[in-house]
């Protein structure tokens, strides 16, 4: 006589549906970046672009008026030149 082996008719596991949704699937856009979180951003890099063009502006402004000296500076030398060889040349 040969072993047997039971057998069942009903299977292990029943077939059900998948469960619902248990979270809410709606976010806020804050809550991925955008929104208010966005817009401050925004703000605070509009505020740092206007501070640097500000320091831009003093570092030309400044600038300007170094150069602005050198070429008085070199125009008073030059003029002062020409005295001394004006000078020199009436004796």
């Amino acid at each position: 006589m040969s072993p047997q082996v039971p057998e069942m008719n009903l299977p292990e596991v029943m077939p059900e549906q998948m469960p619902s949704v248990r979270v809410q699937d709606s976010s806020s856009l804050a809550a991925f970046g955008g929104g208010e979180t966005a817009q401050g951003m925004f703000n605070a890099a509009g505020g740092l672009a206007q501070q640097a063009g500000d320091i831009a502006a003093e570092a030309k402004n400044r600038a300007d008026q170094v150069a602005h000296m050198n070429a008085d500076l070199q125009a008073s030398q030059l003029q002062t030149q020409l005295q001394v060889q004006l000078s020199k040349m009436q004796g």
